[in-house]
């Protein structure tokens, strides 16, 4: 007892088993030889005695991690206890019925064995409570603990993400992490939202929660108190809301931070565009506007002067420069929505598939969208086409746009050699922020050696 008392963690819980062992023996040797004589039972019960010694001891030196001592001990405890009340309340109830409906009355039997069937749940709970308190207090303070803290979560007195505190105080370890599962991006993040894995860092035990069959999270720690592995999934399992709510909230914490990137980004590629057409308009069309009506002032002063020849060599000059113009403001307006965008969805990607050097299916409805939706659609056609023209080697393009439900779904399918993918500063990711924006999303399915295909759906209300 004094060994027992001066313990803790490893060394206790070895202690218990001994312990229980020994206070085994201690009833059962002394009830065997009282009744040696008496029944055939008291051989049994001294074989048991004098073998749980052993037994123990083993089990506390090889297996003591495999076994919650503590939960061993107070469930004896328990349904020891909760069968001497119900048995006590059997007696009482028959020999109370019995009285009164007389001996061996089947109504007395059958009201007896009804109470105590009714009682059995309530009582066992509420035994079983009062003997973890006493006898398997380190299961009863950490669930506590975690019913408080989820408490607090409902009454808004704690946020979720104090889960990961609370398990560290619980294991009593103090560098746990809690890794919670994106299911949309299929990877593991701490709380801060990092990516992790659940080989990062030098933890030597993990636990893994699922809910519904899909991942939850890990809890990575390096535990080395006296509480059973049972337990402590149990006790993570027990926080499992404040989990999910955790989860919940790093998602939705990414989704705005990676909405906020492409916001970003669109405005800054909307301010570079704009600089651009600037740039281009200064010193290429507008030089050379500029420069045809120097041309023609000279032929008017030339036809004033009666120089003929001269004035149709100008005029050539200046209608060749405005040749030129035209071509120059042509390749600034590339990329812009066109005009017949005016007349609805359907006749820009017509026009698209007309200027196109290869063969273009084009499937589109007739009917009209809102406007910022009508232009995403028709960036996404045109980026998707002069991909499948410049990079896919492709010789067959499928262009549509199907309203399905709520949503414009726009595909663009070409037989190129694939391979394509979204990288920073290239047109796809353009796209997708300009997607990302509206509300929907872009799927870039590009396999080597099988074509390339965009599908985009945009909401497009009713």
């Amino acid at each position: 007892m004094l060994r027992f008392r001066r313990s803790h963690g490893i060394e206790r819980q070895q202690l218990k088993w001994f312990a229980l062992a020994g206070a085994s023996a201690g009833v059962m040797l002394p009830a065997s030889f009282a009744l040696w004589y008496l029944t055939p039972v008291a051989g049994v019960l001294a074989a048991v005695a004098l073998t749980a010694l052993p037994l123990a001891a083993g089990a506390a030196i090889l297996r003591y991690r495999l076994y919650d001592i503590d939960l061993f001990i107070s469930r004896t405890v328990g349904y020891a206890t909760v069968t001497v009340l119900l048995a006590s309340a059997y007696v009482v109830i028959t020999l109370a019925l019995g009285t009164t409906l007389g001996r061996g009355s089947a109504w007395t039997t059958a009201t007896a064995t009804l109470v105590v069937a009714v009682s059995f749940r309530p009582v066992r709970a509420r035994v079983q409570a009062v003997v973890d308190r006493r006898f398997n207090r380190s299961r009863y303070d950490a669930l506590r603990r975690m019913t408080e803290f989820l408490e607090d979560v409902r009454a808004g007195r704690a946020a979720p993400e104090d889960v990961q505190v609370v398990l560290r105080e619980i294991l009593a370890d103090p560098s746990l992490e809690l890794l919670v599962f994106l299911p949309e991006s299929q990877v593991y993040v701490d709380l801060a939202g990092v990516p992790r894995t659940a080989a990062d860092g030098a933890r030597h035990h993990r636990i893994s929660i699922e809910r519904g069959g899909q991942p939850l999270s890990i809890v990575l720690h390096d535990s080395t108190n006296e509480l059973s592995p049972d337990l402590r999934r149990r006790v993570v399992e027990a926080g499992g809301l404040a989990v999910e709510i955790t989860r919940l909230r790093a998602e939705l914490r990414l989704q705005l931070a990676g909405i906020k990137e492409s916001r970003a980004r669109i405005v800054a590629a909307g301010h570079a565009e704009r600089r651009r057409i600037e740039r281009d308009l200064h010193d290429g069309a507008q030089q050379r506007l500029v420069s045809i009506g120097l041309a023609l002032r000279h032929a008017q002063h030339q036809l004033g002067s009666a120089s003929v020849d001269g004035a149709n060599d100008t005029l050539e000059r200046a209608v060749a420069e405005v040749s030129v113009a035209i071509d120059e403001l042509r390749e600034i307006a590339h990329g812009l929505p066109p005009a017949q965008l005016d007349a609805g969805l359907a006749p820009a990607f017509r026009d698209l598939a007309r200027r196109a050097p290869l063969h273009v299916d084009v499937e589109v409805p007739n009917e009209r969208f809102d406007l910022s939706v009508e232009a995403a659609a028709y960036f996404i056609g045109s980026e998707g086409l002069t991909n499948a023209v410049k990079h896919s080697d492709a010789s067959r393009v499928t262009l549509t746009a199907l309203r399905q439900h709520e949503r414009l779904v726009v595909t663009v399918t070409d037989d190129g050699v694939g391979g394509a993918a979204p990288r920073r500063g290239t047109g796809l990711t353009g796209l997708t922020d300009r997607v990302a924006a509206l509300g929907g999303t872009l799927l870039i399915q590009s396999d080597p050696g099988a074509g390339t295909t965009l599908t985009a759906e945009l909401p497009c209300g009713s």
